[in-house]
């Protein structure tokens, strides 16, 4: 097996031996410490055989003295094949940049990844804190320092952890939680009602009650004040303060309207469209299109983004950003009475669960159709919490 490497990377040949002093040809190459091996003979004046590129050359100065002639059968081995190759510029000039691009793909941070918080802008600052962004050479980075220094530098964070996987960083973090708030009783305060309604129930624990269930009451109204008064019968009665604290619902009333406007214009594709592509790399963008125009007035656009990975850990900093435009005319149609209804009732149902903090008690729909409009409302009733704090 190391002889057959060695012959290959020394070259070698596949050559025929013609002639009437064949035997004479053998002892001359024996003679002048030619090899020759793999020897087969054909017929009685033709034999064939392997011989290194190096001893060929030497053969070649006496083989006529051996009234024989040699012709080359077979070329084997790496210098044949760098031969073949060796004007082909192009492609050994592509070979060592792809080598050179994979090289640098494979040894510096390419992408990336922040998982367990939203707080990505404060990442990232750490990182480039720590000489950690994108570009930067990976046996340069020190995960487990750069771990160590950001979780003494930022009170954000309860774990951070960094990883590299091929030319991606990956970084998981895990965000403290809010301490509860510690309620200072030295600091008197009142509750006043946060909206306006009528009293459900009230318990207090700290405080004098205002307000007695099924009282209605204004926003701004005091509901628990801090003064106590231990004896209100006594004329120099004891006038005390406190930090007011107490559960209080309510029932709350809301009121909610949407219109639709009936006419309508309605989509109607042609079947024309065009795609555009970019290459962006980091920051800038090359595009692969002439005309940067678009050449229809009603149009949806639809935007692709994909990054191009070599293997599942290395990633090219370069994506391909596909933009496709599709045309279509717009048809001015009425709308469905029914389906505008529903449409109405959904987004409407859908504004009180953003707007309301509580439980929905009641809920009267009352829906009202012309030629032209569609309007809804809707009387939502709620049990909601509506006390808050205020110093005194």
């Amino acid at each position: 097996m190391i002889l057959y490497v060695i012959n290959y990377l020394r070259g070698t040949l596949k050559i025929k031996i013609n002639g009437s002093y064949i035997e004479r040809f053998f002892n001359v190459c024996a003679k002048n410490d030619i090899d020759l091996w793999n020897i087969n003979k054909v017929c009685i004046d033709e034999m064939h055989c392997n011989i290194l590129v190096s001893d060929y050359k030497v053969l070649l100065s006496f083989v006529n003295n051996t009234k024989c002639t040699v012709e080359v059968l077979e070329k084997r081995g790496f210098p044949p094949l760098l031969k073949r190759f060796r004007k082909r510029y192009m492609f050994f000039a592509g070979l060592i940049m792809a080598f050179s691009v994979y090289f640098t793909l494979t040894n510096y941070v390419w992408q990336i990844n922040i998982n367990g918080t939203d707080k990505t802008a404060l990442v990232y600052e750490a990182l480039d804190l720590q000489s950690i962004k994108i570009g930067t050479k990976l046996s340069d980075i020190s995960a487990k320092d750069a771990q160590n220094n950001i979780l003494s530098q930022y009170d954000d964070f309860l774990w951070f952890a960094v990883t590299i996987n091929g030319n991606s960083l990956n970084v998981d973090i895990k965000e403290r939680t809010e301490t509860p708030e510690i309620i200072d009783k030295t600091e008197y305060c009142d509750i006043i009602a946060e909206k306006s309604g009528m009293i459900d129930s009230i318990d207090v624990l700290y405080g004098e009650k205002m307000i007695e269930i099924g009282q209605t009451f204004a926003s701004g109204d005091v509901l628990v004040s801090s003064e106590m008064k231990s004896y209100p019968q006594v004329v120099d009665y004891e006038t005390r303060f406190v930090h007011s604290m107490a559960d209080i619902k309510a029932n709350v009333w809301y009121n909610f309207e949407s219109i639709l406007i009936r006419e309508m214009d309605e989509k109607k594709y042609t079947g024309k469209e065009i795609t555009k592509y970019t290459l962006i790399f980091s920051n800038k963008a090359i595009n692969l299109f002439k005309n940067s125009g678009n050449p229809y007035l009603f149009y949806d656009k639809i935007v692709d983004v994909k990054e191009i990975h070599l293997s599942e850990s290395v990633t090219i900093p370069i994506k391909l950003k596909t933009e496709t435009y599709i045309e279509y005319e717009k048809t001015p149609v009425l709308l469905n009475a029914d389906f505008g209804v529903d449409l109405l009732c959904k987004n409407l149902y859908g504004d009180i669960l953003k707007n309301i903090d509580g439980d929905i008690l009641e809920n009267k729909t009352t829906e009202n159709v012309s030629d032209s409009i569609i309007r809804v409302s809707s009387d939502v009733t709620t049990l909601e919490n509506i006390g808050i704090k205020i110093k005194r």
